[in-house]
C-alpha cells in the first residue's frame, strides 16, 4: 500500500472545496450519509450533516462473520458484538476497537472533515496526533471520504431544508441491531432537540464466499436483487419506511406477521427492522 500522506492532506480541503459550491455558509449538504469501502470485507462510515451543514456526527463500523451458535455463522458487523465492545481484537492497545474507532469519529466532528493525518505504509497513524488509536485508519478514512464525497453541495445547488423536529431522544447517530436470521440494522440521526432526522436501515448479507457486507454496500442497496414480487426493490421499501417514521416521529405500527399495510408500497416484513430501531432509541 502506498504512503497516503499526500491523499490525506487534500481530503482535508473536502469541506473548505464543498463550501465555494452551493451556500457558502454550509460546507456540506444536510442529511445521514454512508459511504464504504468493497476492498474485502467491507468498511462502512455513517456521517450526520446537521441543519446548518456541519459534521454533527460519525459512526465507523466494519463488517465481519459472527458466530450464532456453535455451527451457525452470519454476517453481522463489529457494533452488532454489544455495540462494539464485544468485539475482541488483539491487545495491542490500551483501547478497544470501538473505542479507537470512535476517537477517529471524534476527530472527524471536531475538523468538519477528515483531519491531516501522517499515515505509514501498513494505514496506520505516525506520531501522536490520535494517541490511543494503534489499528490501521486508512480503510476507514477512505470510507467516510465516500459519504463525505456524497454530501458535497454541488455548484449551485442550495442545501436541502431538514424539518424542526423536537423528541426525547439523545443526539447524535443512533446505533441498534438485532439478530432475525440475518444481523438488522438501524442508524438514527437525532437533531440537538432530540427530533429524528434521518434513517437509515441495513442487513448483515455475505457478498461471496467468506466476504461480508450489507445490502446497502451492494451499489448503494440497490444492487441488491430480492426474491418475491414488488413494485419497489428492498433500498427503496426501507427508506420508504424510514421516510413515514421520520415524517411521523413515531414507530408504532399495527403489524400482520411482521407485515405493515400502513405504507403503501413497503411488502417487505418490517419488525426487525422496528425492533433494530427500538434498540437503537430506547
Amino acid at each position: 500500500m502506498k504512503k497516503l500522506a499526500t491523499f490525506l492532506i487534500a481530503l482535508a480541503f473536502v469541506s473548505v472545496l464543498a463550501a465555494c459550491n452551493g451556500d457558502d455558509e454550509y460546507a456540506y449538504n444536510p442529511g445521514l450519509y454512508l459511504g464504504y469501502t468493497e476492498n474485502g470485507d467491507t468498511t462502512l462510515a455513517y456521517v450526520y450533516v446537521d441543519a446548518d451543514g456541519d459534521i454533527a456526527d460519525v459512526l465507523i463500523d466494519t463488517a465481519s462473520e459472527k458466530d450464532v451458535d456453535d455451527d451457525e455463522t452470519v454476517a453481522a458487523t463489529k457494533r452488532a458484538y454489544n455495540g462494539g465492545e464485544g468485539y475482541e481484537m488483539s491487545p495491542d492497545s490500551d483501547y478497544l476497537w470501538v473505542e479507537q474507532v470512535d476517537m477517529l469519529a471524534d476527530e472527524v466532528v471536531e475538523n468538519n472533515g477528515i483531519p491531516e493525518l501522517d499515515l505509514d505504509e501498513e494505514g496506520d497513524i505516525e506520531g501522536d496526533t490520535l494517541a490511543g488509536v494503534t489499528i490501521s485508519v486508512d480503510g476507514y478514512l477512505e470510507a467516510i471520504e465516500d459519504a463525505l464525497a456524497q454530501a458535497e453541495l454541488g455548484e449551485d445547488e442550495d442545501p436541502a431544508d431538514v424539518a424542526d423536529v423536537d423528541g426525547d431522544y439523545d443526539a447524535g447517530i443512533q446505533y441498534g441491531s438485532v439478530l432475525d436470521d440475518d444481523y438488522t440494522y438501524a442508524v438514527a440521526a437525532v437533531n440537538e432537540a432530540g427530533g429524528i432526522e434521518h434513517i437509515m436501515f441495513d442487513v448483515g448479507y455475505e457478498i461471496d464466499d467468506d466476504v461480508f457486507g450489507t445490502k446497502r454496500a451492494l451499489d448503494g442497496g440497490y444492487g441488491y436483487e430480492m426474491s418475491g414480487s414488488g413494485d419497489y426493490l428492498w433500498v427503496e421499501q426501507v427508506d420508504m419506511l424510514a421516510e413515514d417514521i421520520v415524517e411521523n416521529q413515531s414507530y408504532d405500527y399495527e403489524l400482520d406477521n411482521g407485515d405493515i399495510d400502513a405504507i403503501a408500497g413497503v411488502s417487505i416484513t418490517v419488525d426487525a427492522y422496528l425492533d433494530a430501531l427500538a434498540d437503537a432509541l430506547e
